[in-house]
């Protein structure tokens, strides 16, 4: 494998050198005048993953957040916190590949079922004691600590179950309970995303019905 990885990194730079691409029409001049200010580069400092650790043994990264100046964090793989109705368990076969050593995996099912912020899909929704909300406020502290902004992703982690919600309709109401809750206290953004394909649930259901109910209840909230 190294060998033919090698002989692929030779052949590139050969091809590179020995046959040289040519200004014509297919490509244009571009001038640079740094002395006029037209307007401002939007950053590209996001990222998926928060600077608290996902799991044990990994390190607090709140102030390498800042000195990077990440802009934006999105709740993407938190492996429990944020996520709505997520299942962990230790024989799912994605997990099994992405954390290989069973204690280490035994340790992430725990804490990710212990922090999910609906665990119990028979609660009620307009139920304040229906809510987990205290890993997932700790880590959402931990993004505003680090200077970032917050894209809320509504979805799952890779290697929790695939399942969609048996009810779309309270599972919106569950997102805007959700949003309620954080909009009362820091103010931020909240961006909606479908949780389907690499949010980790089953492509086949309906992604427009659930988008509608989510925009109903959050009009009945928040207004059009």
């Amino acid at each position: 494998m190294k060998i033919f990885a090698r002989r692929l990194l030779f052949l590139t730079l050969f091809c590179s050198v020995a046959f040289p691409q040519s200004p014509g029409d297919d490509f244009r001049s571009l001038q640079v005048d740094a002395s006029k200010v037209i307007g401002e580069i939007h950053s590209f400092q996001g990222l998926n993953g928060p600077p608290t650790p996902v799991m044990a043994g990994l390190p607090d990264l709140v102030e390498r957040y800042k000195e990077l100046r990440v802009g934006q964090v999105r709740t993407h793989d938190f492996m429990g916190p944020t996520e709505i109705d997520s299942k962990f368990d230790q024989d799912n076969s994605f997990l099994a590949w992405l954390i290989p050593d069973p204690a280490q995996r035994a340790g992430v099912v725990k804490a990710g079922n212990a922090s999910v912020i609906f665990p119990d899909w028979a609660a009620g929704p307009q139920k304040p004691a229906s809510y987990n909300f205290a890993t997932t406020d700790k880590v959402i502290a931990g993004i505003r600590a680090s200077g970032a902004e917050l894209y809320y992703r509504i979805g799952r982690s890779f290697g929790a179950n695939v399942n969609p919600p048996p009810d779309f309709d309270k599972f919106a109401n569950v997102v805007k309970h959700i949003a309620m809750h954080y909009n009362q206290g820091w103010r931020m953004a909240f961006t909606i995303t479908l949780p389907i394909g690499n949010s980790g649930m089953n492509r086949r259901f309906s992604g427009l019905a659930l988008l509608n109910s989510f925009t109903r209840c959050m009009k009945e909230r928040l207004g059009p």
